[in-house]
């Protein structure tokens, strides 16, 4: 007995050494390549470099230090009992099959055979789900049960002859050095490594403030009341812009999701980055967040997601910590009260280091469940009219993104009184996220940060009611190019100002990096905010990127372009602020300017050249591609 517990042990040992091992050169691998692949060292980002390599040498050898501790596991069991090859074949066996049928199954049952999951059926007075029948369901299903079935049986053969087979080598050749001195080695490597890393980050403190960087997803910029609404939506907001600077001109350089938010992120313009084409963001381009991370700040980001704003397309750059529930094993749309409360529950853990916090809510976004904005109540029908009938979407659609979809399609067109009630909803969404950035406005304040932190709110785009004859977003007109854009800074300097000069979201980085003094990069184009709330300023154009055209806007002018057939429309905003009187051919001076500025524009970041496809829709999982899909970003 003594002699096996021995033989046990070093093979314990062994298994240890190889796992330390293998967490060494996966690690360091998985590191090298993501600080290559962002450029880092060329670039001259030395401390985001390191940080960088740490986060991913720790993320991929938790991982294989996991299997190792489970791998060890098994082997202590299968060394207790008595039929050792067959308890060890069946721990390969089992995981295999389990695998092959969430390879095999997951997907094929959460998205094509989802609706049967979700209908029931009564039978003999028991409600029962579709799925059981419906013989295709069962079919395939039955079909994935054989198939995990025969992997486990096929993996179970196989470990029983590899375990015969190790055995019969090791009492062969014996073992030519004891293992205990590699696992200490490796173990020695993997502490020295580790310790350099946090000693360099202990002594490297930034000198900035806090940052709190929040997207209020799809949040129209006459919709609060900060902003001259009418109906009591953002009574926290509101409440908040009483220690913050307002902008009451704040244009976003895109029409839609991904493309704003990664214009805010590198201070450049939408065609510089590609993004019609949904184009991933490119690793070389240096963001907000690697320059934090780089500083020494500790990083990270809590997205509800929305199919776009996720590692999927590079948005985890330069944060150590980026969490998209959408994302995770068991997938979910995060909604606004558990973005706070992960971001206060980050914060708490965070006081004592200066830190950059990035969220994103979208609880304001259009929905894919049943109607086209959905929020819990009572915000769900704080507006709508209760005299009103419910609003029913299947006349158009499965559910509200389709819904939506279908009015901007021309398949069906809604009443005054549906439009009414779309708007009411989506009223109700602004109202539930605002209570909770109530919440989150508290906590900081309860944590002792908030004059410390420079918070940055702001929408990557507005949302169409029918104004020009569509809904939901991705134009250039008013109602969604003209955004909110507020900012608190450290001990509430400046509080209560309001800017009406024309401003842009891609200045947001270039303000955040002089108030936490750290120099922009040459290629950022934005502009320092805190230079026009001092001085004033004298900037006259912003410029927009929609679905279909591109728009130059001035406080007195909006100028909308199409590349394709060169449709142009001009509008005088003094006398038409909602514009709905195109001007084209009646004031040719100012229309010849203005396309002119414009086309110049263009020319300069790339606007309107082809783009050539990109493998992004290609690479994504499936999850993502369908979680677009129900929000109606692509068909």
């Amino acid at each position: 007995m003594v002699r096996e517990w021995k033989t046990l042990k070093r093979f314990l040992f062994w298994e240890i050494a190889l796992g330390l091992l293998l967490v060494i050169i996966f690690g360091t691998v998985s590191g090298l390549r993501m600080v290559t692949a962002n450029d880092y060292i060329k670039q001259g980002l030395l401390t985001a470099a390191l940080y960088t390599f740490q986060s991913m040498f720790n993320r991929i050898g938790l991982v294989v230090l996991g299997a190792t501790v489970a791998v060890c596991a098994v082997s202590f069991i299968c060394f207790l009992s008595r039929h050792r090859a067959r308890v060890a074949a069946l721990f390969v066996a089992i995981p295999a099959s389990v695998y092959t049928g969430y390879i095999l199954g997951y997907e094929l049952n959460r998205y094509d055979f989802k609706p049967y999951w979700l209908e029931t059926q009564t039978v003999f007075g028991i409600p029962i789900r579709s799925a059981f029948l419906t013989p295709k369901v069962v079919a395939m299903n039955g079909a994935i049960l054989i198939a995990m079935l025969l992997a486990g049986w096929v993996c179970y053969k196989l470990a029983i002859r590899l375990w015969r087979y190790v055995r019969n080598l090791r009492g062969r050749f014996g073992e030519p050095f004891r293992p205990g001195w590699l696992v200490l080695l490796f173990a020695l490597l993997l502490l020295v490594g580790q310790a350099a890393c946090l000693l360099h980050r202990a002594t490297h403190r930034p000198a900035g403030p806090n940052v709190i960087l929040i997207s209020l997803d799809t949040l129209r910029g006459d919709h609060l009341g900060c902003y001259g609404y009418d109906r009591p939506v953002t009574p926290n907001i509101d409440r908040f812009v009483s220690s913050s600077v307002l902008f009451e001109n704040a244009v976003a350089q895109a029409g839609s999701t991904l493309p704003s938010h990664k214009s805010v992120m590198t201070s450049l313009y939408p065609p510089q980055l590609r993004t019609r084409s949904g184009r991933r963001l490119d690793r070389h381009r240096i963001t907000l967040s690697e320059l934090m991370l780089n500083a020494g700040y500790r990083t990270a980001a809590f997205a509800n997601g929305l199919g776009w704003v996720t590692p999927v397309y590079h948005f985890e750059q330069g944060f150590d910590t980026y969490i998209v529930p959408s994302l995770q094993l068991i997938p979910r749309v995060a909604d606004a009260e558990e973005i706070t409360r992960l971001a206060l529950s980050w914060m708490r853990g965070r006081r004592s280091r200066p830190f950059f916090l990035f969220l994103h809510y979208g609880d304001i976004h259009s929905d894919f469940n049943v109607l086209p904005y959905e929020a819990p109540e009572p915000y769900q029908s704080m507006f709508l009219d209760p005299d009103a009938p419910p609003l029913d979407v299947s006349r158009a659609g499965a559910h509200g993104s389709q819904y939506l979809g279908a009015i901007n399609a021309g398949r069906y067109t809604p009443t005054d009184e549906e439009m009414a009630q779309i708007r009411a909803m989506y009223d109700g969404g602004i109202r539930y996220t605002d209570a909770h950035l109530g919440e989150l406005f508290r906590g900081i304040e309860e944590l002792g940060l908030l004059n410390n932190t420079m918070v940055v709110m702001f929408s990557d785009h507005g949302e169409e009611f029918g104004e020009h004859g569509r809904v939901a977003h991705g134009w250039v007109y008013r109602e969604v190019a003209r955004v909110p854009l507020i900012i608190r800074f450290p001990e509430g300097a400046w509080g209560g100002t309001r800017i009406r000069d024309l401003v842009q979201l891609l200045d947001i980085t270039p303000t955040i990096l002089d108030r936490v003094q750290i120099p922009a990069t040459t290629e950022m184009l934005g502009r320092n905010l805190v230079t026009l709330i001092e001085n004033g300023g004298d900037v006259s154009r912003a410029y927009t990127e929609g679905a279909e055209a591109y728009a130059l806007r001035t406080l007195g002018w909006m100028f909308r372009y199409e590349v394709e057939d060169e449709y142009k429309e001009m509008y005088d905003l003094h006398n038409d602020p909602e514009e709905q009187h195109d001007l084209i051919g009646n004031k040719p001076e100012d229309e010849k300017r203005l396309e002119a500025t414009l086309l110049t524009w263009m020319d300069l970041v790339g606007a309107g050249k082809p783009v050539a496809p990109d493998a992004a829709l290609d690479n994504i999982d499936r999850r993502t591609l369908e979680l677009l899909k129900s929000l109606g970003y692509i068909q």
